[in-house]
């Protein structure tokens, strides 16, 4: 954990890798817990838990922001509410940040309302945190957002800040579905691409590690002219617009799609991917286990964020006869073999 330092002399020494901004009425423990999180991680941060320099702004600030690479601002409820005074510390805070070309991650939480009732009267510096790309933090998936949220700080500082690699806290919630993998029945994905999953080490290692167990897996991806309906779409709303063309920039969706159609025909009893026309506006991860229950992993994908939202179930029996209805729907009706693409 990094150590406050003890004087301004040995501090103007001392660079970091991120900055971290937040309200102190509301947002001490959040920010404090990503503080300790990414530390563990090897991450090196400067928050200010001093209370005696509560409402001010000092020096040390202004060069704690000078020289660190990232600037995370912790969203809590009514946290840019006060940003209408001009001399609110977190305005300071963020209009040092944008005059030193330091990129801003905002990071929001549960409680958090973006203020649209004082619009007019935020800073415009504030209120261009509306369209900047954001990390949406939960409890139930905090390890996962802090993996986001270092994705977003190595994109932001990559000549600069060593890349880390956590855990993937999806993949770690897959494997802890299930006690014993015989139990499984089947796996069924469905998504506009599955670009992280084509790509990503850990999760080809549990579709791998299904796969060698003779579990069988059904994945639904969505066409390439039903994706590009999707960045048509958002390129005409500029708020919505990032994410979603980044999602398709580094590789086109129809290499995409050649790469699942490869990928699966190496394992041609076992998996399957079909391709479908119809737009999906969440992605699942469906476990079925036999005689029993299973698992569920839905998030609705939100065009002007940065990562699709949680879905929460109070019956998880009622969701997964829902969703499983669902997949079985699109994959019989309306998709078609990528052999056939």
């Amino acid at each position: 954990m990094t150590d406050r330092p003890d004087s301004d002399s040995w501090f103007n020494q001392r660079s970091y890798d991120c900055f971290i901004s937040y309200r102190r009425s509301t947002g001490f423990f959040p920010a404090k817990m990503i503080r300790d999180r990414l530390n563990q991680l090897g991450i090196s941060c400067f928050l200010d838990l001093d209370e005696s320099s509560a409402g001010k702004f000092n020096i040390r600030l202004l060069d704690a922001i000078r020289q660190c690479k990232c600037f995370i601002l912790v969203l809590t409820k009514g946290s840019l509410d006060e940003c209408i005074d001009e001399q609110d510390w977190i305005t300071k805070e963020v209009e040092i940040a944008l005059d030193n070309d330091k990129i801003i991650i905002p990071v929001r939480f549960d409680d958090f309302i973006w203020p649209a009732h004082l619009e007019h009267e935020l800073p415009e510096s504030i209120r261009e945190l509306e369209m900047t790309d954001s990390v949406a933090m939960t409890s139930d998936y905090f390890d996962a957002a802090i993996s986001k949220l270092i994705s977003f700080m190595n994109g932001a500082a990559k000549s600069e800040l060593s890349e880390i690699s956590p855990g993937d806290a999806t993949v770690d919630y897959l494997y802890n579905s299930f006690q014993d993998v015989q139990s499984v029945e089947s796996f069924d994905l469905m998504f506009h691409t599955g670009s992280r999953w084509i790509r990503s080490s850990q999760k080809l290692e549990f579709l791998a590690y299904l796969l060698e167990n003779n579990i069988p897996v059904r994945i639904l991806i969505n066409s390439a002219d039903c994706a590009q309906n999707v960045v048509g779409y958002t390129q005409n709303h500029p708020i919505q617009s990032a994410t979603r063309i980044k999602l398709f920039q580094n590789k086109s969706v129809q290499q995409n799609i050649l790469e699942w159609k490869e990928f699966s025909s190496q394992f041609p009893e076992l998996l399957q991917v079909r391709v479908s026309d119809h737009l999906f506006f969440h992605r699942s991860c469906i476990i079925r286990i036999r005689n029993g229950v299973g698992n569920l992993i839905v998030k609705n994908y939100r065009y002007g964020d940065s990562a699709p939202e949680r879905v929460r179930f109070d019956n998880l029996e009622i969701a997964m006869r829902k969703y499983c209805h669902e997949f079985d729907f699109v994959w019989n009706h309306l998709s078609r073999p990528v052999e056939e693409y």
